[in-house]
């Protein structure tokens, strides 16, 4: 199934639903006394970012810079907390940067470990 990203998130979250699988379909190992209904909460209905009321988007872009900022929007939606909002973007930076550190790594090189070489 393909979700077009213009689809409301409460659509999406019903689509998701749809992906809920059982014991028997499960390949998790799980520890005693937990199963996959150890982590599947069906009747949870989360709350969704087009949803939320204009002025509280409109105070939650505000503190966090853009509507791109979901992440901490979903933040400060769900705790009115502006200091996590925060927090939440110096997290994403720190990421982000990770993220372009690690993609200039060197190359790792796999081969043999000894090597024969004969020079004239």
């Amino acid at each position: 199934t393909i979700a077009s990203d213009n689809i409301p998130d409460r659509e999406k979250h019903i689509l998701g639903q749809t992906w809920q699988i059982t014991q028997e379909q499960s390949l998790f190992y799980y520890e005693d006394g937990q199963d996959v209904t150890t982590f599947s909460f069906p009747n949870h209905k989360p709350d969704f970012l087009d949803e939320i009321d204009k002025e509280l988007l409109s105070q939650g872009i505000e503190i966090c810079g853009s509507d791109k900022n979901k992440e901490r929007l979903f933040d400060f939606f769900e705790t009115k907390n502006e200091a996590l909002a925060r927090s939440t973007a110096s997290t994403n930076n720190e990421n982000n940067e990770n993220e372009q550190v690690i993609a200039n790594l060197p190359p790792m090189i796999q081969g043999p470990e000894i090597f024969q070489i004969t020079i004239n």
